[in-house]
């Protein structure tokens, strides 16, 4: 009876973490996108910038160009797998070390560890190209990036801050240059 009634306890606590793992997975992901969300985000720039590991860090943002737009005029679903494709296609395109996130709305970023400066460059103009030049797909993707290095005492909100700053440049230059070249 005592065997019995321990095996009945511990498959009641196995069950009460494993529903306690599970609940806390669904906190920190994208129902949509299946990709880390904001609060995973948070959790994991608390985690780097208090640690005493002194890692250099790639941060590059990215945003979908025109989804609002996509979404009014070809609905939500459209938009919802644009959402998706996207996440398919950028966890490809990205290193394995990467952390990819959807930060909000259309907006996702990516953290890459141990990376240079030159190294995450050419992965967000990698990124931009990849989505400009397929000509299959129906959008295309700003990104900007900056370069998170711990030695220096950077504040790491004001790294994500340029980044950001960095896409807004590239969204402004793409939409420039959609305006002066007509479009077949």
């Amino acid at each position: 009876i005592l065997f019995s009634h321990s095996l009945m306890l511990l498959k009641e606590r196995t069950q009460r973490i494993l529903k306690e793992e599970m609940l806390l997975a669904l906190a920190y992901t994208d129902s949509l996108t299946g990709l880390a969300n904001r609060a995973a985000f948070d959790r994991d720039v608390d985690e780097l910038t208090g640690s005493t590991k002194q890692s250099t860090y790639g941060i590059i943002v990215m945003d979908i160009n025109d989804l609002k737009q996509i979404n009014d005029t070809e609905g939500h679903a459209r938009g919802d797998q644009i959402l998706i494709d996207f996440a398919h296609r950028i966890a490809r395109l990205l290193p394995e070390n990467a952390k990819l996130y959807r930060y909000g709305g259309d907006e996702f970023v990516a953290l890459v560890s141990s990376v240079t400066a030159t190294a995450v460059k050419e992965m967000t103009e990698s990124i931009v190209t990849s989505f400009s030049a397929n000509k299959k797909i129906s959008y295309q993707v700003a990104a900007g990036c900056e370069i998170y290095i711990p030695k220096l005492k950077m504040k790491f909100g004001e790294v994500v801050s340029r980044a950001d700053s960095a896409m807004y440049r590239c969204k402004n230059s793409m939409k420039e240059n959609a305006t002066r070249s007509p479009r077949p």
